[in-house]
């Protein structure tokens, strides 16, 4: 193998591995939409079909049970798939944590500090206070240079409603 071949299989590796993560998205929502039919086919009444008879209720349900399973099966073995893909790439351990440190840090995040990601939240509220705070100082020097009396056209222009007395 040369070298262009060895730093190009990983990116090929990569991306088939995201296509068929994508393809196993594709096939949840046909796992729901089955297994909700079949829970259907068990009342009395379906919007498609006021009053259906119990023959085709029961193969309505065994249809869809069918369907549900092999669906199910398929995500199954794609998602094992995918796993053995992640554990030969050692993203994740195929071994619980032990005593000494080994296996999966941190709930599968790794050396990534989650405080870190938390701490940086409280900048948002922070700027946003800061935002609120100026805005209401202008608004009060308004009021105190006596033109806190706005007309219909500032309210519509701020998207606020005119206060009546």
């Amino acid at each position: 193998m040369d070298a262009t071949t060895a730093t190009s299989t990983p990116s090929h590796e990569s991306a088939r591995n995201i296509f068929e993560l994508n393809a196993i998205s594709s096939q949840i929502p046909t796992l729901l939409s089955t297994a909700g039919t079949a829970i259907q086919s068990l009342t009395n009444t379906t919007p498609e079909n006021p009053n259906p008879t119990i023959t085709a209720r029961k193969a309505t349900f065994t249809t869809q049970t069918q369907t549900f399973y092999t669906t199910l099966h398929a995500l199954r073995t794609s998602l094992l798939s995918q796993v053995s893909a992640l554990e030969k790439a050692e993203l994740i351990s195929a071994y619980p944590p032990d005593e000494y440190g080994g296996g999966i840090k941190n709930g599968g995040l790794g050396d990534l500090d989650i405080g870190y990601l938390n701490g940086r939240g409280r900048d948002v509220g922070v700027g946003k206070e800061s935002e609120i705070v100026r805005e209401g100082r202008v608004v009060l020097e308004r009021i105190v240079r006596g033109e806190g009396k706005r007309d219909k056209g500032d309210a519509e222009e701020d998207g606020d409603e005119k206060m009546e007395d």
